[in-house]
């Protein structure tokens, strides 16, 4: 089984997906979302599983992350900035996914959303928003509001250059 890998940008978000060109019937629709300091080629090796298991996977960059990055990436300026990274990156996801409508094997109407701490806290924020209406959402050691305490010290622990006090 082939399974075809491209890079490009969909409603100006970069991603990178892969699925089955030749399959049967359309695939449901899987959004990757990677942590803090990630990027979208970090799930690459998660994306290629889920392909070869019959999904169109999507890694994706979130805002000030990878492609996204404003210049060099600096967890302690990007850091500052998480509220805005989580609320601009959920945004983007909705247009996302209905891009896909036109996709030759995705099926738009079965997405599921897959975050890894920051992408977790992402996925969360986009069942706040109710404009996307995924069927599954698989949140890994997210950052979710009522985690956030633990999350900011934590984050105070590993970046003490970000500033941030109890």
């Amino acid at each position: 089984m082939e399974i075809l890998t491209n890079r490009r940008c969909v409603q100006g978000v970069p991603v990178l997906e892969a699925y089955v060109p030749e399959a049967a019937a359309r695939a449901p629709l899987v959004i990757l979302m990677h942590g803090f300091t990630g990027r979208k080629e970090h799930l690459a090796q998660h994306a290629q599983h889920l392909a070869r298991h019959g999904y169109v996977a999507v890694s994706v960059d979130l805002h000030l992350h990878g492609e996204l990055a404003e210049g060099e990436f600096a967890p302690s300026r990007v850091g500052l900035r998480l509220e805005e990274v989580v609320e601009r990156s959920a945004e983007a996801l909705p247009e996302l996914a209905r891009a896909y409508a036109d996709h030759p094997v995705a099926d738009a109407g079965r997405v599921a959303l897959w975050g890894v701490s920051l992408g977790g806290a992402v996925a969360f924020r986009c069942l706040e928003r109710r404009e996307l209406a995924p069927v599954a959402v698989v949140a890994q050691i997210a950052g979710a509001r009522p985690f956030w305490p633990v999350t900011l010290r934590r984050v105070m622990q590993l970046y003490p250059e970000f500033g941030v006090t109890e």
